[in-house]
């Protein structure tokens, strides 16, 4: 299974995501043949004698790949007791292809196609192994029938008919396929067990879980996705992570007992966990990126106008940038969680207006008339709006910092502009009314002027 935020996201992540985003990674890139097992005859038992196939749910942590760092679910059909484990048929969700034109595209906007098959476990657990990622098992205790109809649908589901479908990192996976197929074949006892369970953590916890130890991804997921990845979550939701689903299906209980049986370890990792890091990180950096707005703003009335002009540039271009680039994100993909971002109410691409007195700046020329105050102020009430609601209402969740940031940039915008006495104007105001004085009067002044003082009285 993987995860990613938006195509601009992951251009991001290329200059460093998502990636996305980080790329999506199957767990094969492309199908694989159907494996069939025949059952030997056992010549001690009946011939009659059924041969009664199990399930077991496997579970695949993550490795050093990127793609990987959320770990990954398969499901596993043994038929044959007799056989060893790794010729049993492992069913696999989380299969796509790279060499699909537009794939990046197609994926942060929410519209890739994964697909599912079926393969000999001793081929995939050999990559898992080689990738060092820990693999575990545990038995998932279904009554005879369950199971039969189970493998059916599992089988069914592989076919070229039915096999694709359109990937969603948090709601159509790798892991949400077997929670499904598991909670119809339990009379609905999965999400009766997690279903009402809510839990304090949301996708983005997860996502900075996910990416501690990779900044480059990290940080435009703070940025980029909308309030959709903000809201907490149920046991049923997260079960979209493989780990959390092997949690949860833990929990359920059946009349038959626990739904899982005993854990068997078919590889544990060697190395450290690649997800290790400070998963506050990328909000340590942007709450440092408004701090150093704020110390500029306390200190740029002090530089020249050119470089309050620079100033004043730099920070209508990055505003309208990321303005632009939350419209296009989400005006472009089909997942919600890249959609409604309201930190885009603190960096609209209308920021572009200053650049005209940014500009009147660099050229050594006074800014800051009434027309521009009158925009920053408008700007700075409704980003001052914005973060005092963050908090308190859900419909515009989403991580403070940036929304700081933003008010911080502001604050910079406007001590950058020339205080409003720099443009008064500079000659000697006349009263209403009063004529120009005459051309002999305005030469004698001008002598007197320039006449040595002595002789002052005598002009």
């Amino acid at each position: 299974m993987l995860h990613s935020s938006s195509h601009l996201v992951g251009l991001a992540l290329v200059l460093t995501l998502s990636s996305a985003a980080a790329a999506p990674t199957p767990e094969a890139s492309a199908p694989a043949a159907p494996v069939t097992a025949t059952d030997p005859i056992d010549a001690g038992a009946a011939p009659d004698a059924p041969r009664v196939p199990r399930v077991e749910l496997v579970f695949a942590d993550a490795g050093d790949d990127v793609y990987s760092l959320y770990g990954h679910a398969a499901m596993l059909v043994v038929t044959d007791e007799d056989a060893p484990i790794e010729d049993a048929e492992l069913f696999n969700f989380g299969v796509t292809a790279f060499t699909e034109d537009g794939y990046v595209q197609k994926f942060l906007g929410g519209r890739v196609q994964f697909w599912g098959d079926v393969r000999r476990y001793g081929r995939q657990l050999g990559r898992w192994r080689k990738a060092d990622r820990t693999v575990v098992r545990r038995a998932v205790d279904l009554d005879p029938a369950a199971v039969d109809r189970l493998i059916t649908h599992l089988r069914l589901d592989i076919t070229r008919e039915r096999r694709d479908y359109v990937y969603d990192t948090f709601r159509e996976n790798c892991a949400t396929r077997l929670r499904d197929y598991l909670d119809e074949y339990t009379g609905g006892a999965v999400y009766a067990a997690l279903g009402p369970v809510m839990t304090p953590r949301s996708f983005r916890d997860d996502v900075r879980e996910a990416y501690a130890g990779l900044l480059p991804l990290l940080l435009p997921t703070e940025v980029v996705p909308g309030v959709a990845l903000d809201r907490p979550r149920s046991l049923w939701e997260r079960a979209y992570l493989p780990a959390a689903l092997v949690d949860g299906l833990g929990m359920v209980t059946t009349p038959r007992g626990r739904l899982l049986g005993e854990t068997t370890v078919d590889h544990r990792r060697a190395g450290p966990d690649p997800r290790a890091g400070w998963i506050h990180i990328g909000q340590a950096i942007i709450g440092g990126w408004a701090l150093a707005l704020l110390l500029l703003a306390l200190l740029v009335p002090r530089f020249g106008r050119r470089l309050r002009g620079g100033l004043l540039a730099a920070h209508a271009l990055g505003a309208t940038g990321l303005g632009a680039l939350l419209i296009v994100v989400g005006l472009g993909s089909d997942w919600p969680d890249m959609q409604r971002n309201w930190l885009l109410a603190a960096v609209p691409p209308t920021d572009v207006v200053l650049l005209i007195p940014a500009f009147a700046l660099l050229r050594g020329r006074p800014a800051g008339g009434a027309l521009t105050r009158g925009y920053l102020l408008a700007r700075l009430a409704t980003t001052g709006l914005l973060i005092a609601a963050t908090p308190w209402l859900d419909a515009v969740h989403g991580p403070l910092l940036p929304r700081l940031a933003a008010l911080a940039g502001l604050a910079l915008a406007w001590r950058a502009l020339d205080r409003p006495e720099a443009f008064a104007r500079r000659r000697p105001r006349r009263l209403v009314g009063a004529g120009r004085p005459a051309p002999a009067a305005r030469g004698a002044r001008r002598i007197a002027q320039c006449v040595p003082v002595r002789t002052c009285v005598e002009v």
